[in-house]
């Protein structure tokens, strides 16, 4: 039963929410998705002592009652009770009624909720990609019911958010930074967008051990918002390929820092961390001082042999 109740509310709670999206666009106004679902669970869990069985916020009910006029919650009780009260006293009356004519009704409500003319709009400026998951999403409410394509256009809506987001990131050798102005021989990377799984191969594939007069490498990551197991992965083996030069990280967020340091990526020799243009300058300037005493002691020493030997 565990399952089954699982599905039924997380449907609840989909149509519940989608009702109050196309009321929000009809008044104007913003609700509270936590009240909306709080209420709505209370409700649900309660009901069936009384004999009731799970309900969701209805989009044609709701259309109609703001096409009426209504403003207010009280405007749900109050049709409540008129529901109630038909229910009670006018069901033989009712009855009479034909389907044909609740259809019509129903029809004028749908025509009235769908927004056609913001709908037309978005098929003419909206980019093709929205459009196929719109035209997707329409298809497959009227072919099945509303669920399915709800489910169907988040999955398509979310790959292509990832799509989007991962073509935002990019590294590149920054030929001229506009803060970081090192020197010839120092290789400054700019790493630019969050790093996560769809964007981080590719982008660290520019990371090469193919530097000829290189002294030090720097990975600025200034404009890093975030970055995932998968694209830390992806930078130690960056690093590892260019391990034989001091590799500097600069501008590293905080909580960007954190991760890093979680992972051990700062742990590597030749591997430091710095806040600011001043300490970076600072240790390529030591770092330039002590690679000038390492070439100068084998030839004093060479010298010295060659002397003795003499």
């Amino acid at each position: 039963m565990l399952p089954a109740a699982f599905t039924i509310a997380m449907l609840g709670c989909i149509e519940s929410l989608l009702c109050a999206v196309v009321a929000d666009g009809m008044t104007g106004k913003k609700h509270n998705p936590d009240a909306e679902l709080v209420g709505q669970g209370i409700a649900n869990m309660v009901v069936p002592f009384f004999g009731g069985i799970p309900a969701t916020a209805a989009i044609a009910r709701t259309a109609t009652n703001i096409r009426a006029g209504a403003f207010s919650p009280v405007s749900a009780i109050v049709h409540a009770l008129f529901v109630l009260t038909a229910m009670i006293v006018l069901a033989p009356a009712l009855s009479y009624i034909p389907m044909s004519a609740l259809a019509g009704l129903l029809i004028m409500v749908a025509w009235n909720m769908s927004e056609a003319p913001h709908f037309v709009h978005t098929l003419k400026v909206a980019p093709r990609r929205d459009v196929a998951v719109l035209l997707t999403c329409f298809s497959l409410t009227v072919v099945f019911d509303m669920v399915v394509a709800v489910v169907v256009g988040l999955l398509l809506a979310g790959v292509l958010f990832i799509h989007r987001i991962a073509s935002l990131t990019t590294v590149s050798v920054a030929k001229s930074h506009p803060h970081l102005e090192l020197g010839d021989d120092v290789v400054v990377y700019d790493i630019n967008g969050p790093l996560f799984f769809a964007a981080s191969e590719k982008a660290f594939a520019v990371i090469d051990n193919a530097l000829t007069g290189t002294r030090a490498v720097v990975l600025d990551f200034s404009d890093v918002t975030t970055i995932d197991i998968t694209a830390i992965h992806a930078l130690e083996n960056a690093v590892d390929r260019i391990r034989d030069y001091p590799v500097y990280f600069y501008g590293v967020a905080p909580h960007v820092g954190t991760k890093l340091s979680n992972a051990g990526v700062f742990a590597g020799e030749n591997i430091a961390l710095v806040a600011d243009v001043a300490s970076l300058r600072k240790q390529l300037a030591q770092n330039a001082d002590n690679v000038s005493v390492q070439e100068s002691t084998p030839s004093t020493v060479s010298l010295y042999t060659a002397d003795t030997g003499a």
